[in-house]
């Protein structure tokens, strides 16, 4: 099951992959048979794909118990004929390790602290990338993270959201989960969302 908790230990990449509609379902299904070879690998733990719903982004988020792992992993011809076909297929592809820097979560049944991304879980998922120059980086985490909780987090249908930092100081992603598209879509357009903008 792939958690997303800010005090694991876990090492945590994220690959985006920025594809024609047309050719979204391909894609995935490349990334999932290839994952399907990594999880034999030692120290991988867990992998979620997200096919973004206007078929232009395949976004998947993997957690290995150690950076090293990873690297190894990356040593392999295998994961390199893996990287060939993502780019054949592709029209950009992003990919980096990220640091959870804050979890929000709600419901009775939620653990404090822990997003489960788990597969069959029917929620609606909307991932957001930043970039921004390295300087500003700091200004920007602290207005994504500086309230005591998420702005989102009191509106109807919020399962929770998470803040990673990208490696290197310019780039940060938002995880943010409701429990229907409608929920979802809601949230974005209320007073909330904009004031977090």
């Amino acid at each position: 099951m792939l958690t997303i908790r800010r005090d694991s230990e876990l090492f945590t990449a994220m690959i985006f992959v920025e594809v024609s509609p047309e050719k979204q379902q391909e894609v995935f299904e490349v990334n999932v048979s290839a994952t399907e070879w990594i999880e034999g690998l030692p120290g991988f733990v867990a992998a979620a794909f997200h096919n973004s719903l206007d078929g232009t982004m395949l976004t998947e988020y993997v957690q290995w118990e150690d950076e090293k792992y990873f690297m190894r992993a990356l040593d392999a011809p295998e994961f390199h004929e893996h990287l060939r076909e993502n780019d054949r297929m592709a029209e950009h592809v992003e990919s980096g390790p990220y640091e959870v820097r804050r979890v929000d979560v709600a419901g009775d049944d939620a653990t404090p602290g822990t997003i489960d991304v788990s597969q069959g879980r029917e929620v609606a998922t909307a991932i957001t990338r930043y970039g921004v120059e390295p300087r500003n980086f700091r200004a920007l985490m602290g207005l994504l993270g500086e309230e005591p909780e998420h702005p989102l987090s009191g509106l109807p249908g919020f399962v929770g959201a998470a803040l990673l930092e990208g490696r290197g100081g310019d780039r940060a992603v938002e995880y943010l989960r409701f429990a229907s598209e409608e929920q979802l879509q809601a949230a974005r357009r209320s007073p909330q969302a904009r004031s977090h903008e």
